[in-house]
C-alpha cells in the first residue's frame, strides 16, 4: 500500500499483560482531532486492562496536511 494505505496508530496496554490475550477496545477520534486526543481514554482502559487502540481517520493526524485540516 502506498502512502495512503497507512494508518497512525496507538497502542497502550499494560507491560506485564504483553504475553496475555487480552480485549481490544479501538478509538476514533472526533473531527479536526487526531488520535494524541484519544490518549487519557487509552490510559484508563490500559490502566484497567484492556490493550487500547486509537487510530487517525483518513487525512488527520500523521496523514493530515495543510489542504486537508482545519486550524483551531
Amino acid at each position: 500500500a502506498g502512502e495512503h494505505g497507512r494508518v497512525g496508530v496507538q497502542i497502550l496496554s499494560l507491560k506485564e499483560t504483553e504475553n496475555e490475550r487480552r480485549p481490544a477496545i479501538v478509538f476514533l477520534h472526533a473531527t479536526r482531532r487526531c488520535k494524541e486526543w484519544e490518549r487519557p481514554k487509552l490510559e484508563a482502559y490500559a490502566s484497567r486492562g484492556y490493550v487500547a487502540v486509537a487510530i487517525d481517520a483518513r487525512y488527520h493526524g500523521e496523514q493530515a496536511s495543510s489542504l486537508t485540516t482545519y486550524d483551531d
